[in-house]
């Protein structure tokens, strides 16, 4: 386990110029890695940190659940994002952490990590709604919708290699169905639906959710989740998220989606502490 000296000196040993992004955590004598240039285009949807998680399960998902009980170690300011995905698929995390210019430890070896591209398929999903006029479909179409997606997740007979059937739709102000999720995270615990959807959507368009989205997910997400639709809304204000049933667990009941929760208090500014974008829907 890295001394807190030792990750600042690491820190600074791993930047190659001096405002580079660093995030890194150390498993049985490997340092696994990521770094941002200053200077390198940033997605909403992803931050050094993110970039960690998500590649220490893409490199080896055998060993990922052992490396991210390590602590991450990071340059940058945790987002709630950030912060929501340690809490749900790896443990600790300090951050923003200072470089400093002093010993580095010995006997490690490095391993440098990317981000993960998303899959191409969360462009159409693969349901038809009756008539061709979106602005009249109703949030319980929708929800119907994401539930014939959820059952599309093939089921495997090894229950650890199963995913769940979630699934999740984000809709545009005007009805167009924008990206689609489903739950993949069997082998890489972050990849639950509305990760795949938000973070299909912003790799294609660059850009965060638009004003007015709404998002269908047939499971309440959890803290990871609603972390990252709240960092990538574009207006929070006109944000609306729906779910088709209670997560009873404790990373979902208290989530920045919902008022007046711990992160909502420690996050938000005083005119977003009552906002409430979140509801429980029934199809139709």
């Amino acid at each position: 386990m890295l001394s807190l000296a030792h990750a600042r000196a690491l820190a600074r040993g791993l930047t190659a110029t001096q405002n580079d992004q660093i995030a890194f955590l150390e498993s049985l004598g490997t340092v696994f890695y990521v770094r941002r240039a200053a200077n390198a285009p940033a997605l909403i949807s992803s931050s050094v940190i993110v970039d960690l998680i998500q590649g220490i399960y893409e490199h080896d998902s055998s060993q990922a659940l052992r490396r991210v009980r390590s602590r991450i170690y990071a340059t940058v300011e945790a987002t709630e994002m950030c912060r929501g995905m340690t809490m749900v698929t790896a443990k600790r995390l300090t951050a923003p952490l200072l470089p400093d210019a002093g010993p580095l430890p010995t006997g490690l070896s490095f391993v440098q990590l990317h981000p993960r591209a998303t899959a191409a398929t969360w462009a159409t999903p693969p349901v038809a709604f009756a008539g061709d006029d979106a602005t009249a479909r109703t949030d319980g179409q929708y929800m119907s919708c994401a539930l014939q997606l959820a059952a599309t997740v093939p089921r495997e007979k090894q229950r650890h290699e199963c995913d769940r059937p979630i699934a999740a739709l984000l809709v545009a102000a005007t009805g167009e169905i924008l990206s689609w999720g489903l739950n993949t995270n069997a082998r890489n615990k972050t990849l639950h639906a509305e990760v795949n959807m938000v973070q299909a959507y912003c790799q294609r368009t660059g850009r965060g959710l638009p004003r007015g989205a709404r998002i269908y997910s047939t499971l309440k997400p959890c803290r990871m989740c609603a972390g990252m639709i709240w960092h990538c809304a574009e207006d929070l204000t006109s944000l609306k998220v729906y779910y088709h049933e209670f997560d009873s667990g404790p990373h979902a009941r208290e989530t920045i989606l919902n008022p007046l929760s711990q992160e909502r208090r420690r996050l938000a500014r005083p005119e977003l502490l009552n906002l409430a974008p979140e509801s429980q829907l029934a199809p139709t």
